[in-house]
């Protein structure tokens, strides 16, 4: 059968479709309108195996819902990684589509996991509005405190954010302007919070739906909000091969430049995921912290008698967190500390 390897540089107003032989000779290229109906017609179009390769964007998800049952084989590329594409100065829709389709034909791509689970792609945009949300809510709050701050009245706590509260610290500020920034800015804080529990509400009626979740939360400091987080982020515990490529997923790995065979220095790694990193170092602070949970914090007072700073102490704990959650996800196991004994593994390298 005839193999094709198809690059799709893509636009809101139109994607250019690149179609390779499988010696890398050009077969096609067109632009189509970004529309469902005429992207489906021109993939059909291409007799043979279908090998289509999309770059990570704002429509990539949509693109790969609406064009993977066409697809013999479909994946959303990395940029980042793609440096022969956007280092070069031979840059163009035409260019980079052929590139695309190239590197994917040589098995030269590193691929953004996207799932064609409808249900999953929602409640992961749901999470991610609730994040933002969060972080909207929490500027408001910020710029409430600093704007008291300017005029000399110093807050402390969440008293100020309370309705009831509100007028006996207006009160004290003599300016009606700055008044009228302050209530401006009670009112965005009372906006998002409400919006947060609207989302808050349609996460859970959702969340019904997906058992394997009432087990990842039985994990220490992984409640609501985490563990649909993990579950929609990773999307399937088979996804990864070793605890080497989660560990550089999450962004927890720890780097080690060689020469010579001799480690010339390690560090953290700085890239990855960074919501799930920030999800995973807060639910390590928790377990050790605020929850002191009994397996987490004796792990963290383990690591710390090994010498490890407590930075890289909280690190390897949320690097736990995350094996652990994939081992309840694959067993369908509640959290006990046994799994958390399996899962556990002696840490080699200190950042």
């Amino acid at each position: 059968m005839k193999i094709n390897w198809i690059g799709i540089d893509a636009h809101k107003q139109f994607c250019t479709i690149s179609v390779l032989n499988n010696k890398g000779v050009l077969i096609s290229q067109r632009d189509i309108p970004t529309n469902e109906s005429d992207l489906i017609q021109s993939i059909i179009s291409i007799k043979g195996d279908r090998n289509i390769a999309i770059e990570e964007s704002s429509i990539a998800n949509w693109l790969f819902l609406t064009l993977q049952p066409y697809a013999s084989n479909l994946i959303i590329s990395d940029p980042l990684k793609n440096n022969w594409i956007h280092s070069s100065e031979d840059k163009s829709d035409k260019v980079d589509s052929v590139k695309l389709a190239d590197l994917f034909r040589m098995n030269r791509i590193s691929a953004v996991y996207h799932t064609e689970i409808k249900a999953l792609t929602i409640m992961k945009k749901l999470i991610n509005h609730y994040d933002k949300l969060v972080q909207n809510s929490t500027r408001a709050m910020n710029r409430i405190k600093g704007e008291y701050t300017s005029v000399g009245i110093f807050t402390q706590g969440k008293k100020v954010y309370s309705i009831k509260e509100r007028q006996s610290y207006l009160k004290k500020i003599r300016s009606v302007h700055h008044k009228a920034i302050i209530n401006n800015y009670y009112s965005q804080y009372d906006m998002y919070r409400d919006q947060q529990l609207e989302i808050l509400k349609r996460l859970k009626t959702i969340s019904k739906r997906h058992p394997i979740l009432n087990k990842l939360r039985t994990i220490p400091s992984i409640g609501f909000i985490r563990s649909i987080t993990i579950y929609t982020t990773i999307i399937t515990p088979y996804r990864f091969t070793s605890r080497s490529q989660i560990n550089k997923y999450c962004g927890l790995a720890i780097v080690e430049k060689t020469s010579a065979n001799k480690v010339l220095c390690s560090y953290a790694s700085k890239t990855g995921n960074r919501v799930l990193k920030n999800v995973l170092m807060e639910a390590a602070k928790t377990s050790i912290y605020i929850s002191k949970d009994d397996y987490f914090s004796q792990r963290h007072a383990e690591l710390m008698k090994k010498g490890l700073s407590q930075k890289s102490a909280i690190r390897s704990i949320a690097r736990e967190i995350i094996h652990i959650s994939l081992g309840v996800w694959r067993n369908n196991k509640k959290f006990s500390d046994k799994i958390a004994i399996e899962n556990k593994r002696t840490e080699k390298k200190v950042a």
